[in-house]
């Protein structure tokens, strides 16, 4: 704006100066109020100087500026920092989430395959003991089996025995003991008890 004043002031200032000393030579009268108006302009460039920034302001606002520069250009550079720092924390954050679920997936096979080999050591063991049971109910029965074969041997044996060695000498000891008439196989018979050979004795 100074500058601009600065220059109409000086252009008016010869214009007018030049118009001045036409009117002089033609004596038109108009000289006195050329010089008022060059007089006029002079005090348009006096203002338009005043209104110039001297190197003072000049080198403070060039100062100003650079160090308005300055702080934006740190500005953007720490933000540009900050976001990268920003960037890095959450991609490390990213990555020890992803680490930590890899690891709590890991662990997690492991018991479940832990617990799979327990459930199966389990389960071999109580297979491994119903046989053993089974084995031993089988020779349990075998055993209880053999004893009753060995007590019904005893016993016909016995019996046989008994059926040797009892004797009746005739009816009358048969009817004592009870067990007339006597049959056939049954202990003490005798041909003798049995006169008619019909397999029954003592029984008449």
């Amino acid at each position: 704006m100074g500058g601009f004043l600065i220059l109409i002031g000086l252009l008016g200032i010869i214009v007018f100066i030049i118009m001045a000393i036409v009117s002089v030579f033609k004596r038109t009268g108009k000289a006195k109020k050329r010089l008022l108006l060059a007089v006029g302009c002079f005090v348009v460039m006096f203002i338009g100087g005043a209104l110039m920034p001297d190197g003072k302001e000049t080198t403070s606002s060039e100062s100003k500026v650079q160090d308005k520069k300055d702080t934006s250009d740190e500005k953007a550079e720490a933000k540009v920092k900050a976001e990268a720092e920003a960037k890095a924390k959450a991609e490390a954050k990213v990555k020890a989430e992803a680490e930590a679920k890899a690891k709590e997936e890991a662990e997690a096979q492991r018991l479940a395959e832990e617990k799979k080999k327990q459930e199966e050591e389990a389960a071999r063991l109580a297979a491994e003991q119903e046989r053993i049971r089974k084995e031993e109910e089988a020779k349990a029965l075998a055993a209880a089996e053999e004893e009753r074969k060995r007590q019904e041997a005893e016993a016909q044996a016995a019996a046989q025995q008994q059926a040797t060695n009892v004797y009746f000498k005739n009816c009358d000891a048969v009817r004592a003991a009870g067990v007339a008439p006597i049959r056939q196989g049954q202990p003490g018979y005798a041909k003798h008890l049995d006169r008619d050979g019909d397999g029954i004795g003592c029984d008449k």
